[in-house]
C-alpha cells in the first residue's frame, strides 16, 4: 500500500506525535510503520498475553555485539534513502543506519551502570552500551525503536522521529516530556525504566505473578481482558504500554484491527518472533535457522556459506555443534584450496569411497592425507582437533618452527605432549594464529572437531594464507 496524500498524512502524524491526543505513540505510529515500511500482515500466532517474552531473554544483554547490531540495522534499513522522501522533506531525512550523535555520560545509579559518553557514536554503539549498562537485550531495544517510531524499516526516517524514538516520557493524556528528547536519551531511559519497574514492583500497575484487567485501548468503552501476568518482563511491557491487543489486532498481524485495537505489545511480540526468535523462518543475521544471533562463529559461518565452502547440512540448518567427518573435511578443503596446491602424489587406491571421490582423491594427491591405510580413507570417521591441525599444516607445506618456538608452545599447551607427529602441527597453528587453544594452556587435541570450529579455523587460515585459497575473506 502507498500513501495517497503522503504529505498531509505525515503532518497529521507529527501533530498527533507532538500533542499525544488520546492515543499512545505506539497507536499513532501504526500507520507510518505499516504503510511506509510495507510490513507483513500474517496474524500474530502464538501470542500469550501473560507471557510475551521471558525474563532471561529480556535481560540477555550479550545477545548481539555492536557489529551484529549494526549489520542488522543496515540489513533491515537497506531501502532507506533520502530519495524516497517527497522533495520538500528530504532535508529532514536521516536513516537509522546513518544516524550518529555526540552522547552524554550517565553516571551509575541503582538501576544501571555508568554509560560514558563519546563523540559521534552510531546507533549500534548506543544500543550496545545501553544494553550493557542496563542489562537489557539489544534485540528488545531495536524492537522498541521499530514499534514506537518505525525507525528500523522506515524508507525515509526523519529527524522528528528521533526526538521521542522509544516513546519514553509520552503519556496518553499529556504532551511528551522534553526532558527525555533525543535518541540516546530515549534509549537509555527506556531501558532504565524497565529496571525501575523490576526494582519497585508494587509501585506500578503490573508485576509478575498477578491477575490484571488490562484495557484493549485507551477508550474505556472498549473493555478489558483478564490476564494472568506470568513474569516481570511481560509486566514491564504492560507498564510501558498498558494495553493488550484484542482479537482483531491479532488477526491483522502488523496491520490495523478495529476501533478498539491496540498494537504496541502485539507488534513487540511480532517483531520478537519474526526478527529474532522465529521457529520457522530464518535470515536475521544468518541464512541458517539453527545458528543463534549471538553464536561466537556466526561471522565465520556466514563467510564459509557465502564462499561456497559449506552449503549447510540442509538448506536451512548448519548444525554448528555437529562433528566433522573425514569426508566433510575433504569437501571443505577442496572447495577452499582446489587449484592453489600442487598435486604431487599419485591417485590413491581407496576402496571405501562411495561419494566425494573427487575431493578425497584431491586431498590425497596434495599430500594432505595419506588415508588410514593405502586402501582405506574412512570417510565417515570423525576428525579430531589434532587431525585438523595436521591437515592444515600439510596444506601449508609442512612449515618449520625454530626450536625455541617449538619449545615455547610445547610448554604452553600442556596437553599436547603425547600427540606424536601432530605436535609440531599444533605448535605451528598456535604460532601463526590459526588457533588460540581451548584455554590459554590447552588445545584439547583428542576432542572431536565441531562444524562451527572447523569454519573458524578455515577463516583464520585464509586470512593468514590467502595465497593458499581460491576464496578471499571479503
Amino acid at each position: 500500500m502507498k500513501f495517497d496524500n503522503e504529505r498531509s498524512l505525515r503532518v497529521t502524524l507529527v501533530a498527533l506525535f507532538c500533542f499525544a491526543l488520546l492515543f499512545s505513540i505506539s497507536l499513532t505510529m501504526l500507520t507510518l510503520v505499516s504503510i511506509r515500511s510495507k510490513l507483513p500482515t500474517a496474524e500474530a500466532k502464538g501470542f500469550d498475553p501473560g507471557y510475551i517474552i521471558s525474563d532471561a531473554d529480556f535481560k540477555n544483554y550479550n545477545s548481539l555485539t555492536t557489529s551484529a547490531i549494526s549489520a542488522f540495522i543496515k540489513e533491515k534499513g537497506k531501502v532507506c534513502s533520502v530519495n524516497n522522501a517527497p522533495s520538500k522533506e528530504r532535508d529532514q531525512v536521516i536513516c537509522l543506519k546513518d544516524y550518529r550523535q555526540n552522547t552524554r555520560t550517565y553516571e551509575k545509579d541503582s538501576y544501571c551502570k555508568k554509560y560514558t559518553g563519546a563523540s559521534n557514536e552510531s546507533v549500534a554503539t548506543i544500543i550496545h552500551k545501553v544494553s550493557v549498562a542496563c542489562t537489557t537485550n539489544p534485540e528488545v531495544l531495536i524492537i522498541m525503536l521499530q514499534k514506537e517510531m518505525g525507525l528500523v524499516t522506515d524508507p525515509y526516517a526523519e529527524k522528528w522521529q528521533y526526538v521521542h524514538a522509544m516513546g519514553f516520557g509520552c503519556p496518553d493524556s499529556a504532551a511528551c516530556d522534553s526532558t527525555y528528547n533525543g535518541l540516546q536519551n530515549q534509549v537509555y531511559h527506556a531501558a532504565r525504566q524497565f529496571k525501575v519497574y523490576e526494582a519497585n514492583k508494587t509501585s506500578y500497575n503490573f508485576h509478575g505473578g498477578m491477575w490484571a484487567d488490562i484495557k484493549y485501548n485507551p477508550k474505556s468503552s472498549c473493555g478489558t481482558q483478564r490476564v494472568y501476568i506470568k513474569n516481570q518482563a511481560t509486566a514491564g511491557l504492560y507498564n510501558y504500554t498498558p494495553y493488550v491487543p484484542n482479537q482483531a489486532a491479532l488477526n491483522a498481524g502488523y496491520d490495523k484491527g478495529d476501533s478498539c485495537s491496540s498494537y504496541g505489545n502485539r507488534n513487540f511480540y511480532n517483531y520478537w518472533r519474526d526478527w529474532f526468535h522465529s521457529s520457522s523462518g530464518c535470515g536475521v543475521l544468518t541464512e541458517f535457522c539453527d545458528v543463534p544471533n549471538n553464536y561466537k562463529f556466526i561471522d565465520e559461518i556466514n563467510w564459509a556459506s557465502s564462499k561456497g565452502i559449506t552449503t549447510g547440512v540442509t538448506a536451512i540448518d548448519f548444525k554448528p555443534s555437529n562433528s566433522v567427518n573425514r569426508e566433510q573435511m575433504a569437501k571443505f578443503l577442496y572447495r577452499m584450496s582446489n587449484g592453489k596446491v600442487v598435486l604431487t602424489k599419485p591417485t590413491p587406491k581407496f576402496t571405501d569411497l562411495t561419494g566425494s571421490k573427487t575431493e578425497i582423491n584431491w586431498l590425497a594427491r596434495t599430500g594432505i592425507t595419506t588415508g588410514l591405510t593405502s586402501t582405506k580413507y574412512n570417510p565417515k570417521g570423525v576428525v579430531t582437533r589434532e587431525q585438523m591441525a595436521l591437515f592444515l599444516y600439510r596444506l601449508a607445506g609442512n612449515p618449520s618452527l625454530s626450536d625455541s618456538r617449538l619449545k615455547y608452545w610445547k610448554n604452553k599447551l600442556k596437553d599436547i605432549k603425547k600427540t606424536g607427529s601432530s605436535q609440531n602441527a599444533i605448535c605451528w597453528l598456535a604460532e601463526v594464529g590459526v588457533t588460540t587453544g581451548v584455554t590459554a594452556s590447552t588445545f584439547a587435541p583428542k576432542v572431536v572437531l565441531s562444524r562451527g570450529q572447523m569454519v573458524a579455523f578455515l577463516y583464520r587460515f585464509v586470512r593468514i594464507f590467502p595465497q593458499l585459497s581460491r576464496v578471499t575473506i571479503k
